[in-house]
């Protein structure tokens, strides 16, 4: 109770300050802006304030906007021009600030005011003014709890992240924390979070303590903490005080694992922390090393103005204005009340931090954070670790929905569940991402006597999910006959008309069927999927959704690793157990969307790739097929073609509808007979 007092006082101080400060008619000034907005077809202003610690974002920004502006169709035919202001620390500043934007009828949205602290009092202004506001690092919980309109979170909220790390601290077995925080609002808010969170997951916190930002000398406190055991720390603090907190800690042998905040992810942290700031894992909403051809041509164009890498600010800024571009094309005007409803009820839009879709206070519900250490004074990415969480919430969100999961759907990924337990898995994870009722089976099978043993798997997934079935089966001898045939049957108009095909046992095929089956399925009205409980092949051309194991993902083995060396050996192996069969799931966002798939963004969230855009289609002709089992001569064909097809992309803020594929690997166990349906 001491707890939200203490954090409702200090926001009920901050927005009595804001609100009472003088300023203009907020209803008029927003009256003004929207006649504006229908009178002219001048340039397309928009504000960047750029932060106090002189960070990437607003280059982002700038990145975006010369993107937009070299484009022929410009925004709406009209240039995008910037207004760029100085940020400040000092809130009297930042009024003035917000002030003088509100009174400028020109500017349609404001990206910008890094901190919660002046963030959510901004929020009210805006607001009022009717300007749509994209902060994009404010996490903290109140930004979005007034039912507003105009603003959106651009990350995810405190709680989030602190339920995020807490389920980290508990799959990484560290039964005992000891929580440590400045006392400033947002590291006090995410400790305790953290701490309520942690408790849930029956992680025991054994000490926790606070200190002033602007202390230099930590060592008593130090002392202190080292009277009781704890297998790893919490530190909620900015930067330069969490530096000299690490610092201080590992001098006085302290040497147990640390679990720091978004603040602490920063070149000013690591340089400050020195040698101290090994094996800190904090999370992250974006790396440039990370892949994915649309992180790819982002990071060359970065690279091309700058000079050096983006980092997570400059990836932010790109992200809010090519998002807020994409609201003003489906809005069709810079009128500011039919940006927001664009924004509020698009169905989700894809950047290089990730997805990002609304609830209708302004929520981010997708978008999420993963880990990364700090080794050799170098962020070094943990894949895979954010996956259980992710599990987590789309049970909770599918609960919200009224379309619950199966009971202990994330806790069933586990590595000792059976083949065809897993397959079952996969395959409600693939149903709901879509989602679908009912659903064609393609099946392609060399051997006609395993036909009967798919047909009973076929059933047995049916059974289990409670999805109608209709399969058809590919010949071998009359491939491209009969997969014309099954797509002409399977796609017809009719009230059974499937709403997805699964591509059942594509193992069977040659590496050359493979495509050409692949080139056929991208032209089909209706996503295609695949799952992959134990396969070892490439997966091929033409799926919508790709669900495989974390455990047979390339990353997997050095993620292990990583593992092995921050926890003790005595829970190395529940550790690793329990990410292995998690789902690691390749999605083509662009093509479901230009298929009208509305996918729970909870659960498309959980993808581990997106596939590129397809450069060509293309089919072979029969007499040029042959066995060829060569996987590796897949990969290097398909990422030949995705760096083809990256080079002339659309960029993030158009959601394309041109059909896409790509790689990956391994093939699927189960799936349909002949013609005919299965409940």
């Amino acid at each position: 109770m001491k707890r939200l007092l203490v954090m409702a006082a200090a926001v009920a101080v901050g927005l009595f300050v804001w609100s009472h400060w003088p300023a203009e008619d907020y209803a008029a000034l927003a009256d003004a802006r929207d006649q504006h907005a229908l009178d002219t077809q001048a340039d397309i202003v928009v504000a960047a304030v750029a932060d106090p610690q002189q960070s990437d974002y607003v280059k982002g920004i700038e990145l975006a906007v010369t993107q937009l502006n070299e484009r022929p169709e410009k925004l709406l035919g009209r240039l995008v021009r910037l207004r760029i202001e100085q940020g400040s620390a000092d809130p009297v500043a930042e009024n003035r600030l917000v002030q003088r934007l509100v009174s400028d009828e020109r500017v349609v949205a404001v990206l910008g005011h890094r901190a919660s602290s002046l963030a959510v009092p901004a929020s009210l202004v805006y607001e009022a003014a009717r300007m749509v506001f994209l902060p994009p690092f404010a996490t903290k919980k109140s930004l979005t709890g007034h039912d507003f309109q105009y603003v959106f979170r651009m990350a995810p909220s405190s709680p989030v992240m602190a339920e995020q790390l807490a389920s980290l601290t508990a799959l990484l077995g560290h039964g005992r924390v000891a929580v440590l925080h400045a006392r400033d609002d947002y590291s006090r808010e995410l400790a305790f979070l953290f701490e309520d969170s942690a408790v849930a997951r029956g992680v025991r916190v054994t000490q926790r303590a606070s200190f002033l930002a602007t202390d230099e000398d930590y060592r008593s406190l130090v002392a202190q903490l080292r009277a009781k055991p704890f297998d790893a720390v919490f530190l909620s603090a900015s930067s330069g005080p969490g530096a000299r907190m690490v610092q201080q800690l590992r001098e006085l042998g302290v040497q147990v694992p640390i679990i720091g905040i978004d603040s602490m992810n920063s070149r000013e942290f690591k340089d400050a922390a020195g040698a101290a700031g090994h094996n800190i894992i904090t999370p992250v909403l974006y790396r440039s090393n990370q892949t994915g051809w649309r992180n790819a041509a982002f990071v060359e164009r970065f690279r091309a103005a700058h000079g050096r890498e983006p980092d997570h600010n400059a990836a932010q800024g790109y992200d809010s204005m090519l998002l807020l571009a994409r609201a003003i094309e489906l809005a069709k005007t810079t009128r500011t009340s039919a940006v927001q409803s664009a924004l509020r009820f698009m169905p989700y839009w894809i950047g290089v931090t990730g997805l990002h879709a609304f609830d209708a206070r302004g929520e981010l519900r997708a978008k999420r954070y993963e880990f990364q250490q700090l080794l050799a004074g170098e962020w070094q990415p943990l894949p895979g670790l954010h996956l259980r969480y992710q599990l987590e919430r789309a049970e909770a969100e599918a609960r919200l929905t009224g379309e619950p999961l199966p009971a202990g759907f994330s806790q069933s990924f586990r590595a000792e569940a059976s083949l065809e337990e897993t397959a079952t898995l996969q395959f409600e994870m693939a149903r709901r991402i879509l989602p679908i009722q009912r659903l064609g089976v393609l099946i392609a099978s060399r051997d006609p006597d395993t036909l009967e043993e798919v047909t009973q798997q076929v059933q047995r997934l049916a059974k289990a999910t409670g999805v109608a079935i209709e399969h058809c089966v590919m010949r071998d001898e009359a491939l491209d006959d009969d997969l014309a045939h099954c797509l002409q049957t399977l796609t017809a108009p009719s009230p059974s008309q499937p709403q997805a095909l699964m591509l059942a046992r594509f193992d069977d095929l040659s590496f050359v069927d493979t495509v050409a089956v692949g080139a056929k399925l991208r032209a089909a009205p209706l996503p295609v999927f695949a799952i992959s409980a134990a396969g070892n092949r490439v997966m091929p051309p033409g799926l919508a959704v790709f669900v495989d194991e974390v455990g047979r993902q390339d990353y997997f083995g050095p993620a292990v690793k990583n593992i092995e060396r921050m926890v003790a050996r005595q829970v190395v192996d529940g550790v690793i157990g329990g990410l292995v069969n998690l789902p690691a799931v390749k999605v083509d966002l662009q093509r479901l969307l230009a298929l009208g798939h509305q996918s729970n963004p909870a659960l498309l969230n959980l993808f581990a790739e997106e596939m590129p855009p397809v450069a060509a289609t293309f089919a072979l002709p029969k007499q040029a097929r042959q066995p060829v089992a060569a996987p590796e001569a897949a990969s290097a064909a398909s990422e030949a073609a995705s760096a083809d097809a990256a080079a002339s992309a659309p960029d993030a803020a158009s959601a394309a509808s041109t059909p896409t594929s790509a790689p990956s690997s391994a093939p699927l166990p189960a799936s349909a007979p002949s013609s005919s349906s299965d409940r």
